[in-house]
């Protein structure tokens, strides 16, 4: 989870920028996933009392025991409020990262490429050597970014592999994307200005988070 941003306030309709973003869920099991929360909510109370930000969060729940049920008001697209009741867990020990090589070649990264004004970023599907080097299972394949333009829509929420990633574009507003085709048709409708929800995979950082970018000419 991170602090909401001023795109993320703008998609799920608060008036100012405030609240937590859930951007993943750290296994299956996860109490938030199995009450029914989902990447991309914003959540912006606790029984009842406003979050604010990530620390604040953490503090309303810290000093609750394992085994008790809070309730979770999330804000989602459209105005949409929804409250769940969680019931916590005990927050498993943390584990290392691997890291790799950001700056390592790819063979064949022109094939399928192509830019994309709307985000600012040229991609290109994964090949069989991304899924073999960075170890990629089904539901981490999608669009690799291999280009991110300065100053564009995604800049600063996406990144190429000469600034940590590539990230590998996984949703757009829910739904998948694995070809150009399809991320293409996923923007189509949209006009210059809108906000739209990206979820994205970083298999540098092996983590999966939500952005929320506004559209470009």
């Amino acid at each position: 989870m991170r602090n909401a941003s001023a795109n993320d306030a703008a998609y799920v309709g608060l008036p100012d920028i405030r609240g937590v973003l859930v951007e993943d869920f750290g296994s299956d099991a996860a109490p938030a996933k199995a009450a029914g929360l989902e990447p991309g909510d914003i959540i912006i109370s606790v029984d009842g009392k406003p979050v604010e930000y990530v620390g604040q969060l953490q503090q309303q729940v810290a000093f609750r025991q394992p085994g008790e049920t809070v309730k979770i008001e999330v804000a989602r697209k459209g105005g949409v409020r929804k409250t769940y009741g969680v019931k916590l867990q005990e927050l498993p020990a943390p584990t290392g990262v691997a890291s790799r090589d950001a700056a390592e070649d790819r063979e064949g990264e022109a094939a399928g490429a192509a830019a994309l004004g709307k985000l600012g970023v040229t991609v290109a599907p994964v090949g069989r050597e991304d899924v073999a080097r960075f170890q990629l299972s089904a539901e981490q394949r999608g669009l690799l970014v291999t280009d991110v333009r300065p100053g564009g829509p995604a800049w600063g929420e996406l990144v190429d592999a000469e600034r940590g990633g590539p990230d590998i574009i996984l949703e757009v507003e829910r739904k998948p994307v694995k070809t150009v085709d399809e991320l293409r048709q996923a923007l189509a409708a949209m006009k210059p200005g809108e906000i739209v929800s990206v979820r994205v995979y970083n298999p540098q950082a092996k983590t999966r988070r939500i952005e929320r970018i506004r559209l470009g000419e």
